[in-house]
């Protein structure tokens, strides 16, 4: 979530400055750049204090963020983006900031939830999470109705071929349909489904190229930037760009697991193994079988 950010934000600096936008985010390099999380830190410290003393370019204001999600990778955006001036608005307010153009010496952020991007089909049911996560065919997106307030969309959230997709292609062409300049510049997709919940997302991309620009209206791609269509940031190694906080995260959880891990008894079945759960939900073969979780990779082998 943090690389993730840094590359989205760098990648956002980078385009207005091909637009002839002087920007703040100008300042930001690629992620791998920096030599750990302390300099990024640093650096969003003086972004922060640049926006709250010069204010953001007129072309961009109101400057919102929106992020699907609120786990981990959710969190780790928000870890690095609270450094800068932000408010947080909840979705059902955002067309209200939007439309006011409040701000300019701040930037917006808003959390989308599973109730804040799909509803049931029936217009007579109410949002079950439950139900959604068991029978999401009885939902569909309405994610739709907020991509003309945002400015960029960090996309951190789960998603399978079973749920609704946040963003198909045609809500992208009916926002470009509907305004020849869009406010969205830019789709962060750190969960990177290759034709998933951000459909435009046909590809994965790696530090040395990190991006690439969708154009809605043909729904055809091309490499690096351009100054018509969304820019998608879709890196699928993004914890690789820092690799010392990286490692000594992993490690620390890693050392909490291990003494677990030595003492239990493989001879038991898979059943009856006591591993901690992040572990255990993590084992694929057990004494040559495939686990009850795994099993469905029968039909790959």
């Amino acid at each position: 979530g943090q690389a993730g950010l840094v590359e989205s934000l760098w990648a956002f600096g980078q385009q207005l400055a091909l637009k002839g936008i002087k920007n703040p985010f100008e300042k930001i390099q690629q992620t791998y750049k920096y030599s750990g999380l302390d300099e990024i830190e640093a650096m969003f410290g003086e972004i922060a204090n640049d926006i709250k003393e010069s204010g953001l370019p007129d072309t961009i204001q109101p400057m919102v963020i929106g992020i699907t999600g609120y786990g981990n990778v959710a969190k780790g955006v928000q870890q690095l983006l609270d450094i800068l001036p932000v408010e947080e608005v909840e979705p059902q307010n955002l067309q209200k900031v939007v439309t006011n153009k409040s701000g300019s010496n701040i930037i917006y952020k808003v959390i989308f939830k599973e109730s804040d991007m799909v509803a049931p089909i029936d217009p007579d049911s109410d949002f079950d999470l439950q139900e959604y996560y068991n029978q999401p065919e009885k939902y569909k997106s309405i994610f739709e109705q907020y991509l003309p307030y945002m400015t960029i969309l960090m996309n951190a959230s789960f998603w399978d071929t079973k749920y609704p997709r946040h963003v198909p292609n045609e809500s992208l062409k009916r926002l470009y349909k509907a305004d020849v300049s869009p406010k969205l510049h830019l789709i962060g997709d750190i969960s990177c489904d290759i034709d998933g919940g951000v459909q435009c997302t046909v590809k994965s991309t790696d530090p040395g190229e990190p991006v690439f620009t969708f154009h809605p209206g043909s729904s055809e791609i091309s490499d690096g930037f351009s100054k018509e269509g969304i820019v998608i940031m879709s890196v699928d190694n993004l914890p690789s760009e820092l690799p010392k906080d990286a490692s000594t995260y992993f490690s620390s959880v890693l050392k909490t697991l291990l003494p677990d891990m030595v003492a239990a008894d493989y001879t038991l079945d898979f059943k009856d193994l006591n591993l901690p759960d992040s572990i255990k939900n993590a084992v694929i073969v057990y004494n040559g079988q495939l686990t009850p979780e795994y099993e469905y990779l029968k039909k790959h082998l």
